[in-house]
């Protein structure tokens, strides 16, 4: 079976009847021309002196750095109008065939002493001037250093407001700066972000991995489907801003084993801002008012709408050691919203963990909360939570879904889920049953009489202890879920293999993919 990456999004791109498709190997041995993989390019810059608006650009694994010398302010400089697309091995003839993670395609800023930071390229990517549609997709973006003034070691994207640049598929890595923006620095700009992860990136001043700024335009940033793990940076570990945004939404991602001085995230000027179906768990923050969640408006004005909804924030800390002054969820203005969502075992300031007297609706928040409705200040019942902690840790090592007794289960309210973004944190239906569960996780408890339609998608191998899936149409990394012969779930797994190992007591289970259920007996 092959592992997938499949996430679509539509936006309009115009192409030309005469486009060209470039092809970069450094491994390449034919004419160095480009048109095929046999004669293509061995540097990436020549692709991209060549192309023109509507071409695109396909690299194949290896790794490429933007210049052969040591001058740190040449970068991969991104054409209006052209995709650019890694993660082949240099046979493919279509987009689909290929495997990112089997073939590393890695852009790295790494040109100067190996494993010395300081002198590394400022930005390893630069997208300026943008008036199109563009895709950067299947790439690993590492070893950038934004010095000086200069933001984003590993992409820096400006003057952009009129395109769209969509980065898919990509891993940023050990990106740094001097100040602002280890990973993505951004300046009057669109961006969306699909699929990615953000690790162990550091922008000290703010934004270790996302740092946006404006002047005389405003930002508009998206991001869905994407993990923020390892970053560090004082003012936004993750997120920082110096800048307005017009829109800012969040959806389906993971923000854990970050550390920051006051903010894991930062929206401080915005029009409209979204966090939908996310998870923040395991940061780390060392100052007073330091906040994992910190919703502002520079601007004092009143048409700014902010709402966060199905969203879990727990088991965060603040280790400052001479008196906490702010509550682990800050949100500035009394008509700023929360609704179907979990705040939990995070480090409280005078029992609190969200400032009084903003609209919160249908959630679990630790300690009450006297002015919202339908408040529970119940343990929500995580599968696995990380409950002895004193520093970040990574919640991939823990499971907060919800076990069969949560109290979150079928807690919240359908009409605050958005009809644009109505999937849980691992891509199922928001609505498993008749009414949506609070936090990022839905539920997906087996009814009894469902049975009855058991598919034959799943065997038990009782010699090894594996489950063998045996439906072809199954691809990698979906969330299988284990259920008792009674309907409760008892553990959930992303599929890494064809055959997947599990400890089971003797006895019947169920297993679910979607709607596909298989019984085994375990003997």
């Amino acid at each position: 079976m092959k592992k997938l990456l499949f996430l679509a999004i539509f936006f309009s791109t115009t192409y030309y009847s005469h486009a060209t498709r470039f092809y970069v190997n450094s491994a390449a041995t034919g004419s160095n021309n480009g048109l095929s993989w046999t004669n293509a390019y061995t540097n990436l810059q020549s692709a991209f002196s060549n192309v023109i608006f509507g071409d695109e650009i396909w690299v194949a694994a290896g790794t490429y750095f933007p210049t052969a010398t040591t001058t740190k302010t040449i970068s991969f400089v991104l054409k209006d109008g052209v995709n650019v697309y890694g993660g082949f091995n240099g046979t493919e003839t279509l987009l689909s065939q290929r495997d990112i993670l089997a073939a590393p395609t890695t852009l790295s800023g790494d040109i100067g002493a190996l494993g010395e930071y300081l002198d590394n390229s400022y930005n390893v990517v630069r997208a300026n001037n943008l008036t199109s549609t563009i895709y950067l997709d299947g790439f690993r973006i590492l070893n950038g250093y934004a010095n000086g003034t200069i933001r984003g070691g590993g992409l820096l994207i400006s003057q952009s407001t009129a395109g769209n640049l969509i980065v898919k598929n990509c891993l940023f890595f050990s990106n740094r700066a001097l100040n602002y923006g280890g990973a993505i620095g951004m300046f009057n700009a669109r961006l969306t972000i699909e699929n990615c992860d953000f690790r162990n990136n550091y922008g000290p001043g703010s934004g270790g991995a996302i740092y946006s700024e404006t002047s005389g335009a405003e930002n508009d940033l998206y991001i869905s489907n994407s993990r923020f793990i390892g970053n560090s940076g004082d003012q936004g570990a993750c997120i920082g801003v110096g800048g307005n945004f017009d829109e800012i939404i969040i959806d389906r991602c993971v923000f854990t084993n970050n550390t920051g001085g006051n903010y894991i995230i930062e929206v401080d000027g915005f029009n409209f801002g979204r966090i939908f179906n996310s998870l923040f768990v395991g940061n780390n923050l060392d100052e007073g008012s330091g906040n994992v969640v910190y919703i502002n408006e520079a601007q004092n004005i009143t048409t700014e709408d902010f709402e966060m909804i199905n969203t879990t924030i727990a088991n965060n800390i603040n280790t400052y050691q001479f008196g906490i002054s702010g509550e682990m969820v800050f949100l500035d203005k009394p008509y700023y919203k929360i609704y179907n969502s979990i705040i939990f075992g995070n480090t409280p300031y005078q029992g609190r963990q969200v400032n009084p007297d903003r609209i919160i609706k249908n959630s679990i928040i630790q300690g009450g909360y006297s002015s919202g409705i339908n408040i529970l200040d119940l343990d929500p019942l995580f599968v696995n939570p990380n409950n002895n902690y004193s520093e970040a840790f990574d919640a991939a090592l823990f499971d907060y879904h919800l076990q069969s007794s949560s109290p979150a289960q079928n807690a919240g309210n359908n009409m605050y889920v958005n009809a644009s973004y109505n999937f849980d944190l691992d891509g199922n239906s928001r609505i498993d049953q008749s009414i949506v569960d609070l936090g990022a996780y839905e539920s997906s408890f087996l009814k009894i009489d469902s049975i009855i339609n058991a598919t034959s998608a799943f065997q038990y191998i009782n010699s090894e202890n594996k489950i063998y899936i045996t439906d072809s149409e199954f691809s990698f990394n979906q969330k299988l879920s284990i259920f008792s012969a009674t309907g409760s779930l008892i553990k959930t797994i992303i599929i890494d293999s064809e055959q997947i190992q599990l400890t089971l007591q003797p006895g019947i289970y169920f297993l679910k993919i979607r709607e596909n259920v298989g019984k085994i007996l375990v003997q």
